[in-house]
């Protein structure tokens, strides 16, 4: 648990220094002079029945008085010494041992008991997620980076996994938690991540263009530049020598002499531009 504020301690450990040398300046000068007038009283009145005084009251009375002294010190020393040893960890999560196993919370942070006077530290999985946690137990949130490997431990504390958006950007966690960079194959499609881990959007990269949601561009004119199947820019696609031919009502385009367009009655020529967006037949690509 977080210690109270160094001012405040400071104050509590005067007064106790202040208060218990009151208590010693009584017990070491005025309950002595009071103790010996009491014994001197008794002597005195002993006397003038006659009976001899016994030296093991004023003996009885020194050691009781001594050991109150020796009493009194020690406490001191030891509350000062353990109120000292507060005071040099305040950040500490597990001050105070939880009872029960279970997630704990102090002013404000979480860590987490494990039932024997142990805590969390570094990455523990609890309930199927793993959570990280710094030297003292507390538990971590936001960005951790070790070495050169970002992670992302989101509000509750979990390390996230998947797409994540972050201040604008997207980014993508292994199922290790890792985030990815450079080329990576999401599902059926590509993308591109730079070195930041932020994904790269409607930008060439190289001779590949990816479109605005991230994926890269396949059988795709982008502007004046047309990329194939693999989605690698073709130099000189879409020229004047690169005619190709397509029916008025047909979504693919053809090269001169493609068997599917043997029963065809109107073909038109042209470059692949010309084409109108068509992509290419599956036969003659």
């Amino acid at each position: 648990m977080k210690a109270p504020s160094c001012r405040r301690s400071s104050l509590f450990l005067a007064a106790i220094i202040a208060g218990r040398g009151m208590l010693l300046h009584f017990l070491t000068r005025i309950l002595p002079q009071t103790a010996l007038r009491t014994i001197q009283c008794d002597r005195e009145a002993i006397c003038e029945k006659g009976t001899p005084m016994k030296q093991s009251l004023a003996q009885k009375a020194s050691s009781v008085l001594l050991a109150c002294i020796v009493a009194l010190g020690c406490s001191a020393a030891a509350s000062t010494a353990a109120l000292s040893s507060s005071l040099e960890n305040p950040q500490t999560a597990y001050a105070a041992p939880a009872q029960k196993a279970g997630w704990k919370s102090s002013h404000g942070k979480w860590w987490y008991s494990h039932g024997n006077g142990k805590y969390a530290k570094g990455w523990n999985q609890i309930d199927g997620k793993w959570y990280c946690f710094d030297k003292a137990g507390w538990m971590q949130t936001g960005w951790h980076n070790e070495g050169n490997t970002w992670y992302y431990l989101n509000p509750s504390g979990a390390m996230h996994v998947g797409w994540k958006a972050v201040d604008g950007a997207w980014y993508y966690f292994n199922a290790s938690g890792k985030m990815v960079r450079g080329w990576q194959t999401i599902g059926n499609s590509w993308y591109h991540f730079k070195n930041s881990g932020a994904m790269s959007s409607k930008t060439w990269v190289g001779d590949y263009y990816v479109n605005k949601d991230g994926r890269m561009a396949v059988n795709a004119w982008i502007g004046s530049y047309y990329v194939g199947s693999n989605g690698r820019w073709i130099p000189g696609y879409g020229s004047s020598f690169n005619e190709v031919c397509w029916t008025p009502g047909g979504k693919k385009y053809h090269s001169d002499g493609c068997p599917t367009l043997s029963n065809s009655k109107h073909v038109m020529y042209g470059t692949v531009a010309e084409a109108g967006g068509r992509g290419p037949c599956k036969v003659c690509r």
